[in-house]
């Protein structure tokens, strides 16, 4: 899909939707392909994976809700396996995060094996156990709420903390103590840095100046601030805490390092549990924003059919304007399906929502439909909308051309989304190209859909014909034409339902109901409405099909 097509179909806001809750998830989903034609096993072996978790978070909220949370707090362990195939030793903090993941992965696991579903084997690896049992020596391969180096890894560093401890805790006395016997002397408090504020007038300040258990640190014209000196006493415990810690630090950085070298061999089966998650990760984003439009496993089929399909971004728009949108049913076989009827009918509307429905399910989600078909094909794309290309210079007509010349050249059938071919240039040249390129399309072995309001498109022997309703009959005008009451009147009066049409029932013609809504004169609307009467008159639409230049007499030339 281009990114014009992923414009026209709205297509962002619709991805939106799918959100994985892990960074592994999230990376992934940029670079996430749909499956493609020979993929079909697959394909639907992830369907029905989908199908599984989203009925069972409809039977089970408190289930859902786990596996949100888990999934949320699982960290990131790409950088970590990377480092450790590296031959790198990797920190503490790193080992914390490897135990979360481990931690959170294992809940996960155990949840999704509940349900006895079978997408990801590889979480059944026994390597959960053993990476368990390397970070909680001792501990029954049972999980810590917190990684710690002295938890069993050394006994030398649980010694080396707790004399460590004992030597700041000596110090902090001795400090205090030093600090507690100048306070005696002095009527002073020391503030939360340890120091103490001295007014410049006061009367012990220049004792404080000659005492030599403080310093001065710094002046102003009104302040003197003062420290306390450390004592030979305190001088000897900070000295021991150093050495203490120097010796610690070896000891920490000779345990990572055999860490390090007893998780290599771990490595590449945590890697196939870490790609296991991302990919139980992006599952579950799918059936969560399946839920959001209550989709439907798609079947495969040679036809596109769509029972009560929707677009969800056009239902949420339409919702918010206290509206209702109106779900199609249509059947897109090989060859041309035609579209006809008034403006702000919903044609366009219908092939967008054929269009993410497609889509949708091409990238495995259950779709947005009452029941749906599908064949996978290896592209969609769309030729929707104003499609003026600014920075090549194109007009409308000259952007969509250059974009049907080259998928047309397609060696590989796709789906073709057109929304009235031709509409940018000359009336009569546009119509012959629509209807030129319809009859193209026909014969072809690919699914096209193109929405027009040019009549002879529908004259084409094999083109299938959809409807939509249109205005309905016998409504009366708002007596007041303001815009804005207008359009209310247009819309709420608008049958959008997709029907097949049959030979004998006309070709919409609601445009000069339309005109008259909005506005435009009288007389310009009679006088509209008497060419049209001419017009039509003198032309018929054959009920056997024709083809571009036989059997219609506006396709002979002199």
């Amino acid at each position: 899909m281009d990114e014009w097509t992923k414009e026209a179909l709205l297509w962002p806001e619709v991805w939106a939707r799918f959100r994985p809750l892990t960074s592994m998830g999230q990376r992934a989903k940029k670079s996430l392909p749909p499956f493609i034609p020979g993929e079909e096993k697959e394909w639907q072996q992830a369907l029905a994976i989908q199908e599984s978790l989203y009925q069972r978070a409809q039977e089970d909220p408190d289930w859902t809700a786990r596996i949100d949370g888990a999934l949320n707090k699982l960290p990131d362990i790409e950088t970590i396996l990377l480092n450790l195939e590296q031959a790198g030793i990797p920190g503490v903090t790193d080992w914390f995060r490897l135990q979360e993941f481990l931690r959170f992965g294992n809940r996960l696991r155990k949840w999704i094996k509940d349900c006895s579903l079978e997408r990801w084997p590889d979480l059944n690896l026994s390597v959960w156990d053993e990476a368990m049992s390397l970070l909680n020596p001792g501990s029954g391969s049972r999980i810590q709420e917190s990684f710690s180096l002295e938890r069993g890894l050394d006994p030398r560093l649980e010694s080396l903390t707790k004399r460590k401890l004992q030597l700041e805790r000596r110090l902090f006395e001795e400090t205090e103590c030093c600090a507690t016997a100048v306070e005696q002397d002095y009527p002073l408090l020391r503030n939360r840095d340890g120091e103490w504020i001295v007014d410049r007038a006061a009367s012990y300040i220049e004792a404080m100046r000659q005492d030599a258990r403080i310093e001065r640190t710094r002046e102003t014209a009104f302040e003197a601030i003062f420290r306390p000196l450390p004592s030979l006493e305190i001088v000897k415990y900070m000295e021991e805490v150093a050495a203490v810690e120097r010796e610690r630090a070896g000891v920490t950085e000779e345990v990572l390092g055999r860490l390090a070298e007893h998780m290599l061999p771990h490595v590449t089966d945590l890697r196939r549990v870490l790609v296991a998650i991302t990919q139980l990760d992006l599952d579950w984003a799918r059936m969560r924003a399946a839920q959001s439009w209550q989709g439907v496993r798609p079947t495969e089929g040679d036809a596109f059919v769509i029972q009560g399909g929707v677009h969800p971004v056009m239902e949420q728009r339409l919702k918010g304007e206290g509206r209702t949108y109106t779900p199609i049913d249509v059947r897109v076989e090989r060859g041309m399906t035609v579209l006809i009827g008034p403006n702000m009918g919903g044609k366009t509307a219908a092939l967008r929502t054929v269009g993410v429905i497609a889509s949708l399910g091409q990238y495995g989600f259950l779709v947005p439909a009452q029941d749906c078909t599908m064949p996978l094909v290896p592209w969609v794309t769309a030729v929707i909308g104003d499609a003026q290309d600014v920075h090549a210079g194109l007009s409308t007509f000259g952007a969509e051309v250059a974009r049907l010349a080259s998928w047309l050249g397609e060696p590989k059938a796709g789906l073709l989304l057109l929304d009235e071919i031709g509409r940018g240039t000359n009336p009569v040249e546009g119509e012959a190209l629509s209807v030129a390129l319809t009859y193209h399309l026909s014969k072809g072995k690919g699914w096209a859909i193109h929405a027009t309001h040019y009549r002879e498109t529908i004259e084409i022997k094999g083109v299938r014909v959809y409807r939509t309703r249109g205005l309905c009959q016998h409504r009366e005008l708002p007596l007041e034409q303001k815009p804005e009451k207008a359009r209310q009147w247009l819309l709420d009066g608008m049958d959008f339902r997709l029907v097949p049409w049959q030979p004998g029932d006309g070709f919409p013609q609601d445009a000069l109901a339309i005109a008259t809504s909005l506005g435009l004169p009288s007389e310009v609307i009679e006088e509209a409405r008497k060419r049209v009467i001419t017009k039509t008159s003198a032309e018929e639409i054959p009920t056997g099909g024709a083809k571009p230049g036989k059997g219609d007499v506006r396709w002979k030339t002199n």
